[in-house]
């Protein structure tokens, strides 16, 4: 997809909901408001910027279907149920998306060590690179990928609806946690039914901040792109 055709999508989403974020707040509307929309985490920080619900109201899907696809890769690699550890997929809902993998465990045990007592080898750029490769795959094949992410929001409106207090990887506006404002980036949230009711922060390593901040970036361009466009 060419520059000028990314631009145009881009700007027909925000403004088109916009649009419709408008018409559910003039119905009286004061809910939950939960972004699919692609770039996800554009396109949230566009809805979450124009003021339209409350504080934590609003925000994406993020990177909780990569997350969920990193877990069934690494389930395929290592033979083992996708209970017995957590994917976690942060930054970018894009190209740009990167994986703390000093939180991903195996029940507790780092995944270092798990990996040396199964004799697993991951190439760590291979996996993220795979969970990638997965969408386009998807997209290739039939054009469009709505079934993985209408699980993914069912599930997040599921916990919203039942107050589970549950934790997500989300698109949420960030307040200076992990030393960014202005943005949405995919990061742990618990979630109910007030929306995104806390951002976890979690201890990254050097090299694993370094990369969030690389993605972090590449949305804030995008962000700004967003701007210029819909000034036009």
């Amino acid at each position: 997809m060419s520059a000028e055709n990314r631009d145009n999508e881009l700007i027909f989403t925000a403004r088109l909901i916009i649009s419709c974020m408008e018409k559910v707040q003039a119905s009286g509307f004061s809910g939950v408001f939960i972004n699919v929309a692609n770039p996800c985490d554009v396109i949230t920080q566009v809805i979450s910027e124009s003021g339209i619900l409350p504080e934590g109201h609003v925000f994406g899907t993020g990177t909780s279907l990569d997350s969920a696809r990193l877990t069934d890769y690494l389930s395929q690699l290592t033979g083992l149920d996708h209970n017995s550890f957590d994917g976690l997929v942060m930054g970018e809902h894009g190209d740009s998306q990167m994986i703390p993998w000093s939180h991903i465990d195996f029940m507790g045990q780092p995944f270092e060590k798990a990996a040396r007592e199964f004799g697993i080898h991951i190439d760590r750029e291979q996996a993220r690179k795979h969970i990638l490769d997965t969408a386009r795959r998807i997209y290739k094949g039939k054009g469009c990928t709505e079934f993985g992410i209408g699980a993914v929001a069912a599930s997040i409106a599921r916990a919203v609806f039942a107050d589970d207090k549950k934790i997500f990887m989300l698109s949420a506006p960030l307040h200076g946690e992990y030393g960014h404002t202005g943005i949405c980036a995919g990061v742990p949230a618990v979630v109910g039914q007030n929306g995104i009711e806390k951002v976890l922060e979690y201890d990254l390593t050097e090299e694993e901040r370094e990369q969030f901040n690389q993605s972090c970036e590449k949305i804030r361009q995008g962000v700004c792109r967003a701007h210029e466009l819909m000034k036009e």
